[in-house]
């Protein structure tokens, strides 16, 4: 008797450990500065990376910010904690991941028409976004950049065709530039990874863009952050 009592304590301890001890956070930036890019963050999309659908009290992060021709832009966070299966109610937590689930739709599909900016500044707000994503270290992290990254600010520009001459002539001094103004992040952060997704539409889109490929694949790698470049999700 004391033997199959010790037995199912220990399952109930292991059941209350390994359940919902999933963290994950997604995080998103949209370049909203052109309307006709290929590809989009989508709601279908995302909510499979978070794990809610395989790990219902699993806990998980949402974040999202456009990208536009201004440094600081609106962030939005969603939050659901994690929770003991053994512990709660299964109907209540299937309505709290509905509704976060919802939210998140909702934040994805609003309507980003009115943004005047037709360039972007792209990179200062991605190092703040890094910033914060690398506090958090208990969190599975994976930041979505939907963009060209096409730089368009004060210090770098790829319209200016003396900053795009140097950075094709001489691109360590424009690495030197982009790593000064990313001084304030923490270098090698594991918990966290990057995916740049971008589908060009012709030939001169695509080699504009590996232009910054090539420039961000330097950048993350002294930074020692993961990052990726893809078409679609």
């Amino acid at each position: 008797m004391r033997t199959l009592l010790i037995m199912v304590l220990g399952l109930t301890m292991s059941a209350c450990t390994n359940t919902g001890t999933t963290r994950t956070t997604i995080s998103v930036l949209e370049d909203v500065t052109e309307s006709n890019f290929l590809t989009c963050p989508s709601h279908e999309l995302l909510v499979p990376k978070l794990g809610l659908q395989s790990d219902m009290w699993a806990s998980a992060r949402f974040r999202y910010s456009t990208i536009t021709g201004i440094n600081y832009n609106h962030r939005k966070e969603l939050f659901i904690e994690k929770q003991m299966a053994l512990l709660g109610n299964e109907l209540e937590r299937k309505k709290k991941v509905t509704d976060f689930l919802s939210e998140m739709k909702t934040v994805l599909t609003k309507d980003k028409t009115t943004n005047p900016y037709k360039h972007s500044s792209i990179w200062e707000p991605l190092i703040k976004e890094l910033i914060v994503l690398q506090k958090d270290t208990s969190f599975t992290t994976e930041l979505y950049v939907f963009s060209d990254l096409q730089e368009n600010a004060l210090w770098f520009s790829v319209y200016k065709k003396s900053d795009l001459k140097t950075l094709k002539m001489t691109p360590k001094k424009i690495v030197d530039l982009f790593l000064y103004k990313a001084s304030a992040i923490t270098k090698g952060t594991k918990h966290l990874k990057v995916i740049v997704v971008y589908q060009p539409k012709d030939i001169q889109e695509d080699m504009a863009f590996k232009h910054m490929v090539n420039l961000y694949t330097t950048l993350f790698e002294h930074l020692q952050i993961s990052i990726e470049f893809t078409a679609n999700i």
